[in-house]
């Protein structure tokens, strides 16, 4: 009685029990993460006492599960000291359900609310948003959403940004620049253009000098509308026309910063209070043809959607002959094809007379007894019709 039995005190080892889900904690990133950076949560398994229970402490083994929504899987790494890491990278940033469970039961806070949020900002994959066609002189805009390389939107500020024109061969040679300023929304930047020139253009945003998105954008820029007061016409047809022969002139829409209109434009066209209807020669230009049938003056009126254009009323001096119509055109050259050069005392040189018609084109019959060759200030000298549109003539001085 009272004595120690013998062996006593005895060595006593408690061993944990079996682990349980209830007793079981996890630490690490389980509520906030980075997109793309590796992260690892440690789950440390306990038993129902909360002491550590070490691999081989149990049977049967345990089973260790865990998810997280609409992102990769979890790689579950049993490290034999009762622990298990569970390693996992998310891509999308949003918030999500991160679950674990130990023997299809879920631990403590189970399912856990991670939030992942964006990697830095890389150009490749930042959105570039645009208009593909624009209008002479109306501003529009772009916008650039800032994203990581797994395409989530970055909302930091203070990026920086650059946005140029660059004109095709069709919109001239000079670039434009627009300043890039945050947009209303976090992670946005805006910026606008406002070009008169019409034609392809390739828009170019950049960050950090590098290419944003796939690369330059093509954005066509149309003409505006029509107006009378840039519109285009021209040809001899509104000066000078020969009687019962056709004459013509161009007319050619431009919008205010006389870019071509091509698109359908309203011409009104009279001669001598006649009506006369353009034909379309296509690009937004059209041809207007009229026949004088005495010679004379002629008034022209050309209206554009209702209001006249500059010059207009024109006025056509009617002649009787091509030749009589276009003498300043009327070339003069010596037998060969030389331009006529200085007279030798004594010598005499031939000279050819070469009229043209309407168009400026050499005439290839005769138009009848119309030129007079003077030499000095009195001496006449014969012209002779040769039949072919061209009339000759020989000259010699006397004196030097």
């Amino acid at each position: 009685k009272d004595q120690a039995l013998s062996g006593s005190p005895f060595a006593l080892t408690v061993t944990p029990g079996t682990p349980v889900a209830a007793s079981t904690s996890a630490t690490g990133p389980l509520s906030l993460s980075t997109a793309g950076v590796v992260s690892t949560v440690t789950l440390t398994t306990r038993d129902s006492s909360f002491n550590v229970v070490p691999y081989n402490s149990y049977a049967p083994p345990l089973v260790v599960t865990a998810s997280i929504a609409s992102n990769p899987s979890v790689a579950i790494k049993n490290n034999l000291d009762g622990t298990f890491s569970l390693t996992y990278t998310a891509t999308k940033s949003n918030t999500f359900a991160f679950a674990i469970s130990l023997d299809n039961v879920a631990i403590p806070s189970s399912p856990f609310s991670l939030k992942v949020v964006h990697n830095v900002a890389v150009p490749a994959t930042s959105l570039l948003t645009t208009v593909g066609t624009a209008t002479a002189g109306v501003a529009w805009s772009l916008t650039i959403t800032a994203r990581d390389r797994y395409e989530n939107a970055v909302t930091n500020t203070g990026l920086s940004f650059t946005a140029q024109l660059v004109p095709s061969s069709n919109a001239g040679s000079a670039s434009v620049n627009a300043t890039v300023a945050p947009g209303t929304s976090a992670g946005t930047y805006g910026a606008s253009f406002s070009v008169t020139r019409s034609g392809d253009w390739m828009l170019s945003v950049r960050m950090s000098s590098v290419q944003v998105g796939s690369g330059p954008v093509g954005v066509t820029v149309m003409p505006g509308a029509a107006v009378s007061t840039t519109a285009s016409i021209s040809g001899t047809g509104l000066s000078k026309a020969v009687v019962n022969a056709p004459a013509r002139f161009v007319l050619e829409a431009r919008d205010q910063y006389y870019n071509a209109q091509p698109g359908a434009s309203t011409w009104a066209v009279a001669v001598g209070g006649s009506s006369v209807t353009p034909t379309s020669l296509g690009n937004g230009k059209f041809s207007a043809v009229y026949t004088p049938e005495a010679t004379g003056s002629l008034a022209i009126t050309v209206f554009l959607g209702g209001t006249a254009v500059v010059g207009s009323p024109f006025t056509v001096t009617v002649v009787s002959t091509a030749a009589e119509a276009h003498g300043p055109s009327t070339r003069v050259t010596e037998a060969s094809g030389a331009t006529p050069s200085e007279l030798v005392a004594g010598v005499s040189r031939s000279y050819v007379i070469r009229p043209v018609d309407i168009d400026g084109v050499a005439l290839t019959k005769s138009s009848g007894n119309v030129f007079t060759a003077i030499l000095g200030t009195t001496t006449s000298l014969p012209v002779t019709d040769v039949g072919d549109g061209t009339y000759t003539f020989s000259a010699m001085a006397t004196t030097a």
